[in-house]
């Protein structure tokens, strides 16, 4: 076999190469990243106390169910319930591909009772500090990336809603490679008098926070025009290798 029939029968291998090599290319799935990241903690402390008038807190309980996670992904969750405060932290994140999937959850609560020994209605200051937070970020290309983190107190005397507060977010990257950012962040204290009747009351503190992340993975609708030029090029260089050939028998 002389150097020009080798020639012709390598070309046409080496251009199906490089086709091939393009076409995967073209398949060529984009990167896609979510986090989150939750916290909730707020404690309740009484003011002076009037003669005839009590608080009394108990140690609290926690809910931390198995963080959901699979795929290039990762989730945590803690939560704590000293007497008279209550704490839930969440955090967690994905990237694709392949898909992946995140999600948290913690809360926590702690109880207690206010008491009047008095025989007529008397006054009790609460003060509540709370500190809560709440970010979110997502970075995609051309892939969807989603994340949403959420955080919820509230304080409750005889069941009824003494303070509350929550926050969320939620985050959806677009087309084009960008990074998007969300946060939410409260801090402080405010004080409340409550009109506690003779007898016994009940106190109630909880705090939540729960959280998401979403990679998915989907090929890039858009390819880049290097990899076009290499894709007309080879097609045609096979086109011409083809026709010499005819032409030659």
């Amino acid at each position: 076999m002389n150097t020009h029939t080798l020639c012709r029968f390598l070309r046409p291998a080496v251009m199906s190469c490089v086709l091939l090599s393009c076409l995967t290319a073209l398949q060529t799935p984009a990167l896609a990243v979510a986090i989150y990241d939750a916290f909730a903690e707020v404690t309740v402390s009484p003011g002076t106390l009037a003669p005839g008038i009590g608080i009394s807190f108990f140690q609290g309980s926690t809910v931390t169910p198995n963080p959901n996670f699979f795929g290039n992904a990762f989730a945590t969750s803690s939560a704590q319930a000293p007497p008279s405060s209550a704490i839930a932290v969440v955090a967690g994140g994905a990237s694709s591909p392949p898909d992946a999937f995140a999600a948290s959850f913690a809360s926590a609560v702690s109880s207690g009772f206010l008491f009047n020994g008095n025989a007529t209605n008397s006054a009790l200051v609460l003060n509540v500090s709370r500190t809560l937070f709440a970010f979110e970020s997502t970075l995609g290309s051309t892939l969807p990336a989603t994340a949403s983190a959420d955080f919820l107190f509230q304080v409750l005397v005889d069941g009824v809603v003494l303070t509350q507060l929550a926050g969320n977010g939620t985050n959806t990257g677009p087309g084009a490679i960008s990074s998007n950012l969300a946060g939410s962040r409260e801090t402080g204290t405010e004080s409340f008098i409550v009109q506690l009747t003779p007898g016994f009351h009940s106190l109630l503190i909880e705090a939540q926070a729960d959280g998401f992340a979403r990679a998915g993975t989907a090929l890039s609708p858009v390819p880049e025009p290097t990899t076009l030029i290499f894709f007309g090029t080879t097609a045609a260089g096979i086109g011409l290798a083809r026709w010499r050939r005819r032409r030659q028998n």
